[in-house]
């Protein structure tokens, strides 16, 4: 938000419309704003809070980049590593 003062600008003039200043917003506000609505969901998408997928356990011995992982090892991968993996695979980069 500090990056995109418009973006906040205009969240607020939907707060402010929609809420006012005299109570904080409820679940009930939610349909009527929309806007809001948008940002918290691109904030989640762009940096999840939990991690991707359930767990995984390797079946068998197998070697990536030169790393050897054992059978029962449970990698993890960060996100920019599933972000560049999906740019990659889709073409876009």
């Amino acid at each position: 938000m500090a990056k995109h003062v418009d973006v906040q600008r205009k969240a607020q003039e939907e707060i402010d419309r929609v809420i006012g200043s005299n109570r904080l917003p409820n679940h009930s506000d939610r349909p009527y704003l929309p806007y809001i609505e948008a940002i918290y969901r691109e904030a989640l998408r762009y940096s999840q809070p939990l991690g991707i997928g359930a767990p995984h356990a390797l079946t068998e011995d197998d070697t990536y980049k030169g790393y050897f992982l054992p059978k029962g090892n449970h990698p993890r991968q960060s996100r920019s590593d599933t972000h560049s993996l999906f740019l990659r695979n889709n073409g876009s980069c």
